[in-house]
């Protein structure tokens, strides 16, 4: 069996962690992989490689690079050549697939964010949504089990039949929550409920993210994360959207390939490997997962508000901080 010299392109969060395969000589994307991180981005992404090497025995990884919150963990768990930021990284990799794009909305479990770049894919400005959780994948979880849903597809397809969506404060999670409280004791039905709540969600994120900034949402804009895969919601950031600016607004969701709008940040990071690899060749410094030894995480507790949030902080071997679990905001 003939070796294949593969790129990876690995985002880490919290919530999930996304993993990219690509051809290091054609640059043909060859696998992609999505795993829950449950606050152990290490462990995870130790998951993937045993999970990918060991289906594709004959790979071989060339170049390695990182992106997301837990990038520095990633990179420096198992060795590597690269970390950048999820902005630039969701850039590279969404331009990649919808050249021309001027705005991605970007909605992971538990941040989210607005980019707006130029014609050429280069970043203009960008803003995140601030401590409110509410507009999040996480938020949207929560619902879904407050609803009763088997499934996050179950809580879209209910969505899908609604009527007259609910109206929602669209202020934070809280208020949010409220409101569904409030609605369903009036009686108001689970569709049209789960509907307005989707709207509510939507319209939060444009207020954190493009009004704060006072970005300008032109008529075409890129949905990514994995909510972006939920029907009911991309019609939600098309109503929020048109709303905010009066104009027609199309969310294009990049399907192709492999349901890539899930995993773009991971391809940019897996574009940016290649990049790398052509300009510098030479080896990688990708330790091999025979070598990893997964870092252990220091607890703590957050004392800077009534929260008391539980946290792991994870160091390199100098102490040096490179990532943090379990904050409920963006401190």
């Amino acid at each position: 069996m003939s070796v294949i010299d593969v790129l990876v392109g690995m985002d880490g969060g919290s919530t999930s962690t996304k993993a990219i395969f690509a051809d290091a000589v054609t640059g043909k994307l060859l696998d992609r992989i999505y795993v829950s991180s449950n606050g152990r981005p290490a462990e995870a992404g130790l998951k993937i490689f045993e999970i990918m090497m060991g289906s594709h025995p004959n790979w071989r990884v060339k170049r390695y690079w990182t992106t997301g919150s837990a990038r520095g963990l990633l990179l420096e768990t198992f060795g590597g050549d690269g970390a950048i930021s999820e902005i630039v990284a969701q850039a590279k990799g969404v331009t990649a697939v919808l050249p021309g794009i001027l705005m991605i909305f970007d909605l992971g479990g538990l941040d989210s964010k607005a980019i707006l770049l130029d014609e050429h894919g280069r970043i203009l400005a960008f803003a995140m949504n601030p401590i409110c959780g509410a507009a999040t994948g996480q938020a949207i979880d929560n619902q879904c089990h407050q609803a009763n849903c088997t499934s996050l597809a179950d809580f879209d397809q209910l969505a899908l039949t609604s009527l007259n969506p609910a109206d929602f404060n669209t202020r934070c999670s809280v208020m949010m929550v409220a409101g569904w409280i409030a609605h369903q004791a009036r009686g108001v039905e689970l569709p049209d409920r789960i509907k307005g709540f989707l709207i509510a969600i939507a319209k939060c994120f444009i207020s954190n993210t493009v009004h704060k900034a006072r970005l300008r949402i032109p008529s075409e804009v890129a949905f990514v994360g994995m909510p972006a895969g939920l029907i009911g919601l991309r019609d939600a950031m098309r109503i929020a959207a048109e709303d905010y600016c009066g104009n027609p607004v199309e969310i294009i969701v990049p399907e192709k390939p492999e349901k890539i709008y899930s995993v773009t940040a991971a391809y940019g990071a897996a574009l940016l490997a290649g990049k790398d690899l052509l300009a510098k060749g030479g080896q990688t410094g990708f330790k091999g997962i025979g070598e990893i030894q997964l870092p252990e995480g220091v607890p703590d507790v957050c004392a800077d508000c009534p929260n008391k949030c539980k946290l792991l902080h994870y160091h390199d071997s100098n102490g040096v901080l490179l990532y943090t679990h379990g904050r409920a905001c963006n401190k």
